[in-house]
């Protein structure tokens, strides 16, 4: 079998997995072992030549250790706790990075002096945009025409009032390579990542003065570099994240993933992606009791199970003819379909806009804290936007996607 239909029958298997758990056990309690059938899939990830075969092994080893260490833990998880589930491996990932890498670990620690000096104001104009709802909902890896693939800098434009938007301000300060500063900008570090902002929120809305809460956020973002494990065990505190022990759960993944990350640095596979693979063994949630919740309603289940039927029924239609990898249209083929549901009843990508904006501006009134633990409103108006884009340029009812 070719490499690039394997991995869409690993794509598809593993989308099938999350319907099938959904649709059984919707309305029911999670427990830890629905993810077993999901870890099994992923631990079968295929292996090429000219991929490297260590990264793809520290996947396949991450994938089985999330599942045995959380199981090892406890039972279920809370649904409050399950956002954070993808959040918690980059921690250990950039620990390891610093330790292993002086010229990374010298381009972090000039990173923590521009955050604290802040030259520019960055830290500070972000906060205060974050906090007043200047530039209304983002998603807060925002950015506009940058490939994953691309150089530090090149192409698109990171989005103001996100986290990459602050980081790139913070580098230009920063004399390292676009390896380091690449991984910097696209990490998400720590939880803290997605509520940027947050930490001066809480100063202000608790007295403190502008220049109180502007050294609260400092600390905050310089915490995170400094000591990443340690930052992420104090915010899950703060979170109240109480379905295992998170300091447990990074210090054996570190032990884990050692030996892989030495491996990866000397193949000169980039920093970013050294950081970013580990991450994706945290998706197992999508099997979690925040689904069963939501899909107890009957519609909510069937939209769930049409986009992802579509996707699997467009995958096998003309995996056999996808060039690489790379040109897998997954997001634009459950753009298109959920686009494509929306438009079935009058709704179209500015009517998903208006809500969200008018949403963003009452909760930004009623308690700025609220919007800034969320980060994804923005890109799902882009991912309704690309289906009807993708609709409009085929023009038929059925519409196509490269063929």
């Amino acid at each position: 079998m070719e490499f690039v239909e394997n991995v869409i029958e690993n794509l598809i298997a593993i989308q099938d997995s999350i319907v099938r758990h959904v649709r059984q056990n919707r309305g029911t309690r999670f427990h830890i072992s629905h993810w077993e059938e999901i870890t099994a899939i992923k631990e079968r990830t295929p292996m090429r030549d000219g991929i490297s075969k260590t990264t793809i092994q520290m996947y396949r080893q991450a994938a089985r250790f999330h599942y045995e260490c959380i199981r090892g833990m406890t039972d279920t998880i809370h649904p409050h706790d399950e956002p954070w589930l993808e959040n918690i491996q980059a921690p250990a990932i950039i620990q390891l990075l610093k330790e292993q890498d002086p010229q990374f670990k010298r381009a972090v620690d000039d990173l923590i002096q521009a955050i604290d000096k802040d030259e520019q104001r960055a830290v500070e104009r972000t906060a205060m945009a974050r906090y007043t709802g200047q530039y209304g909902p983002t998603w807060i890896f925002g950015e506009r025409g940058l490939a994953p693939h691309e150089r530090y800098l090149s192409g698109g434009a990171a989005v103001p009032g996100t986290q990459r938007h602050l980081y790139h301000t913070l580098l230009n300060q920063v004399e390292a390579d676009d390896n380091a500063k690449g991984a910097i900008a696209g990490s998400r570090v720590t939880s803290y990542a997605n509520m940027v902002g947050l930490s001066f929120c809480r100063s202000l809305e608790g007295g403190g003065s502008l220049k109180d809460a502007v050294q609260a956020e400092k600390e905050m973002l310089i915490r995170q570099w400094e000591d990443p494990m340690r930052a992420q065990k104090h915010l899950m505190d703060e979170l109240h994240f109480t379905s295992f022990d998170v300091q447990r759960y990074m210090e054996e993944l570190k032990a884990l993933v050692t030996p892989y990350i030495e491996g990866c640095v000397r193949e000169g596979i980039a920093y970013r992606n050294i950081i970013w693979i580990p991450t994706l063994i945290g998706d197992l949630h999508h099997v979690g009791q925040m689904a069963y919740n939501m899909c107890k309603d009957d519609m909510t289940m069937a939209v769930f199970e049409a986009v992802a039927r579509c996707l699997e029924r467009t995958l096998k239609s003309g995996a056999a003819s996808r060039p690489g990898l790379h040109s897998i249209p997954v997001f634009d083929i459950t753009a298109t379909a959920s686009a494509y549901i929306l438009n079935l009843d009058g709704i179209t990508a500015s009517d998903v806009a208006h809500l969200v904006n008018q949403r963003h501006r009452r909760l930004i009134a009623q308690n700025p804290q609220i919007y800034q633990r969320e980060d994804m409103n923005e890109l799902f108006v882009k991912y309704i936007e690309t289906g009807e884009a993708i609709m409009a340029a085929d023009g038929s009812t059925q519409p196509q996607i490269d063929g």
